[in-house]
């Protein structure tokens, strides 16, 4: 297969599309929330969102959206704030996503899993005025980060069953100088559902998602209404979604990319979405299955894995279900087998994408799987691979290289940062390109094989742990002389990886208990990173391998 004679602009995927796909397709000159507008009122007596015993209509979310979107007014957001929403996946947040939409300000979705210092980092990174937040991390979080985050001036603080009618439990606010700080249900019965006379462009940012990138600390990638609406169109048209039909339910959270754009992409057509606070909760998933009916699903290899752990998932009826999409990894072979001997066979479909992209730029083609394989690049996609020794040269055809792309749905660029967004947009051959930093090749028919994630990226649970973020961070420690993150396979969990960390130790801190020193350092990581970034292996060496040129050589410490 090595040196096939096609060429990338030849397009050799084309091939493979099913016959409903164009290979080009137009896009609305909207605004994404223009386009929502149309749809809350063709389907607004259809349910939007299923949330435990709560149905919302649309109606209802847009009647809601509009009273989060006059708070935001009122309190003087002006089109491009940033408004931060650092939730789990509640109506609250669709909510607040949409309200923010209406009037041209930003949603950006703040992990709930982070520490107080990187949500401080993100607040201060994007310039956040309002910070929609759990209660359960305002008491903890806020009076340690309330003197350092000088933009926010609004804090909305929810509980997770603010929605649910007789649920809602009473938040205790604390006094936060300087700070205007409000509940969610009493921000909502405070304010109108009065359509704000605002103009979106769709050339304005509509979301910003941080990642680490290709490299470094986590950045803002600014999406804009253009990036929105082209990806939605391309990945409904591509799964041949029925409009007010469909009903999604999907597990990736909406302060994750992936969870906000499949979300995004959904409500456009009108579909039902059930809302999945913990998807680690798998009863409580195959309760809302058996409820709604899902007709669509999405999730990563390790929450797959779980699924098929509850014996109830494959006693459920899944004759409605159409496809079950997976991203972030590999699905492993016997699981998707496994996967499909439950569901039906040709319903699972492979994924592939990144933040700077709205999530995604490949997918499996119905009914054409590739096991091993993303899937295909998607309509309107350029996609080729490169040299990794030399950029400036295309690879041929089967062999490996790194993948750039073009696609209506790349950003705009990180936010505030114009040398990182130089960099990930290089030119080739004379026209930016997308570098994505990932490395795979691509067979006869135009599938894509990754052979390698982007390089020091650790892939746990569908969370992406950046190594040069938490390493920067264990540099810190008066003990540490070098240290390297570096992904691991999980035993227990197909497809997924394990954080480990390798130290070598200044001589002085050699003299300590191995063992005291290994807890040293646990509980460090514990205080400094969000759990799922805290290794769950710690080795320890006595000389670090460096490369030639003096860097730390991670290759022989995935072994």
């Amino acid at each position: 297969m090595k040196g096939l004679t096609m060429n990338y602009d030849d397009k050799p995927w084309v091939k493979s599309y099913n016959n409903w796909v164009k290979p080009e397709l137009e896009f609305e000159n909207k605004s994404y929330i223009e386009i929502l507008d149309e749809t809350f009122e063709k389907y607004k007596d259809n349910p939007a969102l299923h949330f435990y015993g709560l149905t919302l209509s649309f109606d209802e979310l847009d009647q809601q959206s509009k009273r989060f979107s006059n708070f935001l007014i009122q309190v003087g957001c002006k089109p491009g704030d940033i408004v931060g929403i650092c939730l789990p996946t509640v109506p609250q947040f669709p909510i607040a996503i949409l309200g923010a939409l209406r009037i041209g300000c930003v949603p950006s979705g703040v992990s709930p899993l982070l520490t107080a210092k990187e949500i401080e980092y993100q607040v201060n990174d994007s310039g956040a005025k309002v910070l929609v937040m759990y209660d359960m991390l305002f008491g903890a979080y806020i009076p340690k980060i309330q003197g350092n985050v000088p933009s926010l001036e609004n804090i909305v603080v929810s509980g997770a069953t603010d929605m649910i009618p007789g649920a809602a439990q009473e938040i205790e606010l604390l006094e936060i100088p300087g700070k205007n700080v409000t509940t969610f249900n009493d921000m909502l019965s405070k304010h109108d559902p009065v359509k704000p006379e605002v103009k979106v462009d769709p050339e304005a940012t509509a979301m910003m998602y941080y990642t680490g990138g290709t490299t470094g600390f986590p950045k803002g990638a600014e999406l804009s209404h253009r990036n929105v609406v082209a990806n939605t169109t391309i990945v409904n048209a591509w799964n041949n979604v029925e409009s007010g039909k469909e009903t999604f339910c999907a597990c990736a959270p909406l302060f994750h990319v992936a969870g906000a754009s499949a979300y995004l992409g959904a409500l456009r057509t009108g579909a039902s979405w059930i809302l999945v606070p913990n998807p680690r909760d798998t009863d409580h998933i195959c309760d809302q299955m058996e409820k709604h009916k899902p007709t669509l699903m999405s999730n990563v290899p390790s929450l797959y894995q779980m699924l098929l752990n509850n014996p109830r998932f494959k006693k459920l009826d899944h004759s409605k279900l159409k496809y079950l999409f997976s991203a972030s990894a590999l699905l492993a072979e016997e699981t998707f087998k496994e996967l499909e001997s439950v569901v039906g066979e040709g319903k699972v479909l492979e994924a592939w994408g990144m933040t700077e992209v709205v999530a995604l730029l490949t997918m499996s083609p119905a009914g054409k799987v590739k096991i091993g394989s993303i899937g295909v690049p998607l309509p309107n996609v350029r996609l080729k691979i490169i040299d990794t020794d030399d950029e400036t040269k295309e690879v041929p055809v089967g062999e490996p290289g790194e993948f750039i792309v073009q696609s209506p749905s790349v950003m705009k660029g990180y936010f505030k940062k114009p040398d990182e967004t130089k960099y990930a947009l290089r030119d080739f051959d004379g026209e930016p390109w997308m570098h994505t930093g990932d490395v795979g090749r691509m067979d006869e028919d135009g599938y894509l094989y990754l052979m390698d994630r982007s390089k020091d990226m650790i892939n746990v649970s569908g969370f992406k742990v950046f190594s040069k973020e938490v390493e920067d961070k264990v540099y810190s420690h008066p003990g540490v002389e070098f240290v390297a993150f570096v992904g691991v396979s999980d035993p227990d969990r197909a497809g997924n990886e394990m954080v480990k960390m390798v130290v070598q130790c200044t001589e002085e801190y050699k003299k300590k208990n191995e063992d005291q020193i290994k807890e040293d350092l646990l509980a460090f990581c514990r205080e400094n990173m969000a759990k799922y970034k805290v290794p769950k292996i710690i080795e320890l060496v006595d000389e670090m391998p460096l490369s030639g040129i003096g860097k730390v050589d991670k290759k022989p410490l995935r072994d």
